[in-house]
């Protein structure tokens, strides 16, 4: 059933616009904030929290256990699947906005590239566990002087030894696939609709919208202790994603990287998980870095890295789909 759940997700995904619309202004992760609210003015910031946060997976998983056998109980495993996974799967609608990066980048416009991109990286659409700050903008053409004219220097310049984003442009459109996709396919394979709709709930609450402060969230709304579940949740799955870009990409210069590991230690377990998905991704990619070319090219050259990313992102996705469809007709996946 979760074979067949997976493929109807996926074609729904593709062929039914409607679900980009829906999407649009994350209604149901601002409907379950705004319950939270509600909730939290009689019982508190943290009961809340914790009542939607296990009481939802609980509610789903008991009505599954009481679904009668046969026909019928298929039938409302796979429409409560199919429910959880349309409302959890990309909810910052992330590959819309790289299509759109793409076009823009394609067409050399350097306004909308830099408004695409700035949608892209923000954290509203990165996710607050990354724990990075707001990447630098796209590199855009520089004007070659005549000779005799001097260069001008605008005052918001960044001087020459200025250090690139952490996360490169090809590095955020791969850790947004593991996030807006692997992760909740990743925990539904495991443990059904429960289990994707617990992680994706760990997601939300980790890193909601600006709360008043309290014992358990920080004053930007954050919740650290839902923070460190979910980068626990993340450890197994951002390794058989990180194989997976393997297998999708370029194996033994990803390899290589998964080996070696990173030149600096993370400071926590999710900074960890997403060093590894950036730095095998990358490698995978078997291309050089793109913040290393001329500025006067880099504007054109960023749909190659943009096509590459997000094919290898989806090579990745296929991969994990046809290794769930070996788990089902072994009967180790139901």
């Amino acid at each position: 059933m979760k074979l067949i759940t997976l493929i109807v997700v996926l074609l729904l995904e593709r062929f039914w616009p409607v679900l980009s619309r829906l999407r649009a202004d994350r209604a149901a992760e601002q409907a379950l904030h705004r319950a939270r609210l509600r909730l939290a003015d009689g019982l508190g910031q943290t009961l809340a929290t914790g009542l939607l946060w296990l009481g939802l997976p609980l509610l789903v998983l008991g009505v599954l256990n009481i679904a009668p056998q046969g026909l019928m109980g298929a039938l409302i495993y796979t429409g409560a699947s199919l429910g959880v996974l349309l409302l959890l799967l990309a909810p910052r609608q992330a590959h819309h906005k790289v299509e759109t990066l793409q076009r823009a980048c394609t067409e050399e416009d350097a306004a909308a590239a830099q408004a695409a991109w700035a949608a892209l990286a923000s954290r509203a659409s990165m996710a607050a566990a990354f724990a990075e700050p707001e990447p630098a903008p796209l590199p855009t053409p520089t004007p070659t002087p005549t000779p005799n004219e001097p260069v001008e220097t605008p005052a918001h310049a960044a001087p020459k030894n200025t250090p690139p984003a952490r996360q490169t442009l090809a590095e955020r459109i791969i850790i947004l696939g593991f996030r807006e996709w692997f992760a909740v396919l990743f925990w539904f394979v495991l443990a059904g609709p429960a289990g994707a709709l617990f992680y994706r709930l760990t997601d939300w609450f980790a890193h909601p919208p600006h709360l008043n402060n309290s014992a358990d969230h920080t004053a930007d709304g954050s919740c650290p202790r839902l923070a460190q579940w979910q980068a626990v949740m993340d450890w197994p799955a951002a390794r058989v994603y990180a194989a997976l870009l393997l297998l999708a990409g370029g194996f033994n210069r990803g390899l290589t990287a998964w080996i070696e590991g990173s030149t600096g230690e993370p400071a926590n377990l999710a900074q960890k998980n997403i060093a590894l998905i950036q730095r095998v991704g990358h490698a995978a990619l078997e291309l050089e870095r793109e913040d290393a070319c001329a500025p006067a090219v880099c504007l054109a050259d960023q749909s190659q890295w943009i096509k590459a990313a997000a094919a290898i992102v989806l090579r990745s996705l296929l991969l994990g789909l046809g290794l769930v469809a070996l788990l089902t007709l072994s009967s180790w996946i139901r």
